[in-house]
């Protein structure tokens, strides 16, 4: 039987428009499902075999990573609106900065699962600064004990804008829809005192200040 014309049409796309195409939100239009499967065939046996090689003391089988795989293009989806192909200096190289993206994203899901494992409490943490402190915890296990105590350290040696810009946006998470909603005025007062030129700079800085963190956060649970 012959492949449906859209499918053959999306195996021709570049990644980039496969990554536009797979667009946002929960709900998966039937086009946009195939371009987040299509990406998911040129790059799952990749995720597999890091994922494998670098965590298979956690997936300790072919279903359990299959599973893990499918999680790692799920959270690469939430985040792929920040996906910015102009990093790479030439097109060729967009394929190495995706698989680096896809990488990034499993070692956040694996760091996620291991917490998970060691304590259902501690996985309050996420290693999300959204949930630190976390002041409505009755019960705190010394593994989410040492999470914290790592995640006070990072901050700790963050400069003082991205310590005060991090801080004051926790308290202002909506886990819904995961996104911080600071009143207008928080984030005019952040702005002024650490000369951020606009709002939407305010939230870029944001983001990039918590992936620091995550990686930070992940290389101080490896080692």
């Amino acid at each position: 039987m012959d492949e449906e014309p859209d499918l053959v049409k999306l195996r021709s796309l570049p990644d980039v428009a496969l990554i536009k195409g797979m667009g946002r939100g929960e709900r998966f239009t039937a086009r946009q499902r195939r371009c987040l499967a299509e990406l998911y065939r040129r790059y799952a046996d990749g995720v597999y075999a890091y994922s494998k090689r670098k965590y298979g003391t956690i997936l300790k089988t072919s279903d359990e990573a299959q599973s893990f795989v499918g999680n790692v293009f799920v959270e690469f989806r939430k985040g792929a609106h920040r996906f910015d192909s102009r990093i790479a200096k030439k097109p060729e190289e967009i394929p190495k900065l995706i698989k680096c993206w896809l990488k990034k994203k499993a070692d956040w899901l694996a760091m996620a699962t291991l917490v998970t494992e060691e304590n259902v409490s501690a996985r309050q943490t996420e290693i999300d600064l959204s949930r630190v402190p976390s002041p409505q915890a009755s019960r705190r296990s010394p593994q989410f004990l040492a999470v914290l105590h790592r995640m006070r350290g990072i901050l700790h040696r963050m400069p003082a804008k991205a310590r005060d810009v991090l801080l004051t946006s926790a308290g202002f998470r909506d886990y819904e829809s995961e996104q911080f909603n600071l009143p207008e005025d928080v984030q005019d007062d952040l702005c002024k005192k650490w000369g951020i030129p606009s709002r939407n700079a305010l939230s870029q800085y944001r983001l990039r200040q918590i992936d620091l963190l995550k990686d930070a956060l992940m290389q101080a649970r490896v080692a």
